[in-house]
């Protein structure tokens, strides 16, 4: 899923609990010219969530939250969406 949003242009954050998943992930969304970065992200961890939120406010916007979480895919798929040329800032 994350592959497919880079591919329509959304900038990605890939997070895994297993750091490798996510870098894997990144990587094939900037090979094909996407913008992607990765982060390990265990939720019982309240350090990683505080990070990822971080990471979230430093990308200015967020269009999509996604959870594969168990492998069950959130109903929102890339084909779906079409990412817009100017997003409402909550700042």
């Amino acid at each position: 899923m994350a592959i497919g949003f880079g591919q329509v242009g959304v900038s990605v954050i890939a997070v895994d609990v297993n750091l490798s998943g996510a870098e894997t992930t990144a990587e094939t969304i900037r090979a094909e010219g996407g913008s992607a970065e990765a982060m390990k992200l265990d939720v019982t961890r309240r350090e990683q969530c505080f990070d990822l939120a971080a990471a979230v406010k430093r990308s200015g916007v967020l269009s999509i939250s996604s959870s594969t979480a168990q492998g069950r895919p959130s109903a929102v798929q890339p084909k779906n969406f079409r990412k817009r040329s100017s997003m409402p800032s909550s700042r």
